[in-house]
């Protein structure tokens, strides 16, 4: 099987929830099952988080179950893959398929629509890029990935305790999502007054987008502080290991879908943001939390902005570092936004283009394996 199966099956489960979402839904799980089960190994990164895997261990110290393995990943990430190893005693397919399962289970068990087509048009959204990215090629970045997610709705639903555990779980599972997290507390605690969207909120996160961008630009000659700074952290070995990046010389390659962030996706977060009143009407929250929905989505936004327009000769990094925000946007802000204004078997149809180009978009994913 190679990734084009698992393409046409994207094109297949998104027809189906036309019809039926609930069966649409159902077919997606036993779909994107099969398909990481029997999608072959792609060599490179595939083989040392595989190796990682197979070579994992129970010893008596903590933190009891440990790998002998040359993955450079932070030590909950081999922490989790071991301890699903030993239990288990399965095959890596098997661990694909088991980490899948488990990320499905914790956002429908969390998720911050009550709406089934809210979260059927969420996972229509996941599927051509975002699914094979995290749950295939990169199986660390799924469960940090969804780590974020939760947190930021706790966030919305004004849960700071419950978001900053998750913020901390998703930060020493991988520490890729550190910046994304600082930025989203900083929001919550120092531009949002008193929880509740003000007048002057988006002055204020414009100012501190502002910021960022001068402090990216900095941060060169900031490498030794903030590797200090990282040292506190259990996976501090990995992310400062990974700082040099942020001094790297322009590969001359340009990612396409930077344009995606740095102009489409600003432009509907703030559409969303200043038409939140018709988005309460449509996706089922109460008005206070559907107002700092919208404050998150133009946040998170503007963030992706900033990131892929200080990075944009080097995608490798502004990848990375944006890939929350340009996920965040692609499953939460599209399907909003096209909400507001279409049924939901029309927006089901725009999901369907969505998978349709997303070879074009991000040819990446769909030449590794051919």
């Amino acid at each position: 099987m190679n990734i084009y199966y698992y393409y046409f099956s994207c094109l297949i489960l998104s027809s189906i929830c036309f019809f039926n979402k609930r069966i649409g839904i159902i077919a997606l799980i036993i779909s994107v099952s099969v398909c990481l089960f029997f999608l072959p190994n792609t060599g490179d990164d595939y083989i040392y988080y595989k190796q990682a895997f197979d070579n994992a261990v129970y010893s008596s110290e903590f933190p009891f179950f440990v790998t002998n393995s040359t993955l450079t990943a932070e030590p909950l990430y081999l922490f989790y893959s071991s301890l699903i190893s030993v239990v288990t005693q399965l095959d890596f397919e098997y661990f694909l398929v088991i980490n899948f399962l488990l990320c499905f289970f914790i956002f429908n068990s969390k998720s911050l629509f009550k709406s089934e087509n809210m979260n059927c048009l969420f996972w229509l959204m996941m599927l051509p890029v975002i699914i094979p990215t995290i749950f295939y090629f990169s199986p660390r970045s799924s469960l940090s990935f969804f780590l974020v997610l939760i947190g930021l709705f706790f966030l919305i639903e004004m849960n700071r305790v419950k978001a900053v555990l998750m913020f901390f779980l998703a930060i020493i599972f991988h520490s890729q999502y550190i910046l994304i997290i600082s930025y989203l507390l900083f929001v919550e605690y120092f531009i949002l007054n008193k929880n509740k969207v003000g007048k002057n909120s988006v002055i204020y996160l414009l100012l501190t987008v502002s910021f960022l961008f001068f402090a990216i630009k900095i941060l060169p000659y900031m490498i030794s502080t903030i590797s200090s700074l990282f040292s506190f952290l259990p996976s501090a070995t990995v992310a400062i290991s990974k700082l040099h990046y942020l001094t790297g010389d322009s590969d001359g390659s340009i990612r396409m879908t930077s344009l995606l962030s740095i102009i489409i996706f600003p432009v509907l977060a703030t559409q969303v943001f200043r038409k939140n009143n018709l988005v309460y009407k449509k996706i089922g929250l109460d008005e206070d939390r559907t107002k700092r929905l919208s404050f998150y989505i133009l946040a998170c936004a503007l963030f992706g902005m900033c990131i892929n327009i200080s990075f944009f000769n080097l995608p490798h990094v502004s990848g990375r570092l944006g890939r929350f925000s340009d996920y965040f946007c692609l499953v939460i802000l599209i399907p909003i936004f096209f909400r507001m204004y279409f049924t939901f078997k029309t927006v089901v149809l725009i999901s369907i283009f969505f998978i349709l180009i997303a070879p074009v978009l991000y040819p990446t994913v769909y030449t590794v394996i051919n």
